[in-house]
């Protein structure tokens, strides 16, 4: 019976483990074009901190980022050939960058799975019969995969709905009051934010007045590429998700009650060596249907619960200045 048991425990660590939203590594897949190795391992390790931080701006210009020796947080990386085209694929410490990053007192993303909604208006109506019908269609079929493509790197997902007749040509008079009153169906996607799209000679993209807000207006006096602006708004979406350091070396009790094994002991301590806002922990009590951890955080305690709930094994019961008490999920 206690094999079995075991047997359980084992496969259950596995599940929950596979569901954790903070990533022991970063994996990046890159097209060769002919560049030295270590430009592409600087380049991944640049894409890994956009994702651990949430943020392309903040990021983009840092003279933090800039004076960091990217290579070594790369773990391995091998040649790939598919469709034959080159890819390098570039495997990085995700734990070891995430700890520095915060030592750098660089705000980190929790991982949270956002969803963005993408209205692309590609204008294809009047070119319907025309020779640049394909053309026109190719382009816009490569615009979506390019903006799931950024959206994907940073742990993101994008939706492209289908524009209605009213949708599609409310702006073909560029009238700017009628652009920034439209209406989107946006609340029935449930997005964390949203963009619009419209293909004139190039495509430009508009971002809402509130992108966080689904009913928000859009902006119609700043137009963006599209690069620019799934970029900026895959920042906005995050901010809301990012925990920053607070005081210096705090200390916080934490307790978990319920399933209190051997096994879920040591899966505990596992998550908090993995938590890049723990700088240290220790065992303080032990007993039937619970456990307790004194731990040395540069953390708030609402920081602090935001990234232990993303692994998906606790739930939160109460919560101080000093003390988080958890209930272990069985």
């Amino acid at each position: 019976m206690r094999k079995v048991f075991l047997i359980f425990l084992f496969f259950q660590a596995i599940l929950l483990a596979s569901q954790s939203d903070l990533p022991e590594v970063y994996t990046v897949k890159i097209e060769d074009t002919g560049n030295n190795v270590s430009f592409y391992l600087d380049q991944a390790v640049l894409e890994a901190i956009v994702r651990a931080t949430g943020s392309f701006k903040e990021i983009k210009d840092s003279k933090k980022i800039i004076d960091l020796d990217l290579n070594s947080f790369v773990r391995e990386y091998k040649f790939l050939r598919e469709l034959n085209r080159n890819f390098i694929e570039i495997k990085i410490d995700a734990v070891e960058l995430r700890s520095k990053l915060f030592e750098l007192n660089f705000p980190l993303f929790t991982e949270k799975k956002l969803r963005a909604i993408v209205w692309i208006n590609c204008n294809l109506s009047k070119e319907l019969k025309s020779k640049t019908y394909q053309i026109a269609q190719d382009e816009c079929n490569k615009l979506k995969k390019n903006i799931s493509s950024e959206a994907k790197k940073r742990g993101g997902r994008v939706i492209f709905p289908i524009l209605d007749p009213t949708e599609m040509t409310f702006n073909d008079d560029r009238n700017i009051e009628s652009f920034k009153n439209i209406y989107f169906n946006n609340e029935k996607y449930s997005p964390d934010g949203w963009m619009y799209c419209n293909r004139g000679e190039e495509f430009l993209c508009y971002l809402p007045q509130e992108p966080k807000n689904i009913f928000s207006n859009l902006n119609p006096y700043n137009s963006y590429l599209p690069f620019d602006a799934i970029q900026g708004l895959l920042d906005k979406i995050s901010e809301p998700y990012r925990v920053k350091s607070g005081s210096k070396n705090k200390k916080i009790l934490i307790t978990v009650e319920g399933n209190t094994s051997f096994e879920t002991l040591q899966i505990f301590k596992e998550l908090l060596g993995q938590n890049f806002l723990v700088k240290n922990s220790f065992l303080h009590r032990l007993e039937d249907k619970m456990f307790s951890f004194i731990v040395m955080t540069d953390s708030g305690t609402d920081d602090l619960i935001e990234v232990m709930l993303t692994d998906n094994l606790l739930t939160l019961r109460s919560k101080s200045l000093d003390e988080i008490i958890f209930q272990s999920i069985d």
